[in-house]
């Protein structure tokens, strides 16, 4: 299943549950994500002030963007890829959602 798929197919509360998990970032940990899954730095900084000025918190847009830049990411290879810049907080919180979730174990 896409990160798309599971955003557009699951109990809303699911996918929030994850963003609650990265809006609890410092600014600069969820930057570092952003780039490590290949976010442009100036998508980061519009973010930052788009949040800001929004009163929002950041991991709503930064998955947007990471849906655009590649829509055919499984959930499966966004947790690889979390595992990989030692974000297992986020990576559990997925796992702990799956049997809420009978599709997000798609690779």
């Amino acid at each position: 299943m896409t990160i798309e798929a599971f955003l557009e197919e699951t109990d809303p509360s699911i996918p929030g549950r994850v963003f609650i998990t990265l809006d609890r970032l410092t600014d600069e940990k969820w930057q570092n994500l952003g780039i490590k899954l290949g976010i442009d730095r100036g998508d980061l900084k519009g973010i930052t002030t788009n949040c800001a000025n929004q009163h929002q918190n950041p991991a709503g847009e930064v998955i947007d963007i990471i849906c655009a830049k590649d829509p055919t990411m499984t959930i499966g290879q966004f947790k690889r890829k979390l595992i990989n810049i030692k974000r297992t907080d986020v990576k559990n919180k997925l796992d702990h959602l799956n049997g809420k979730c009978s599709t997000c174990n798609s690779n």
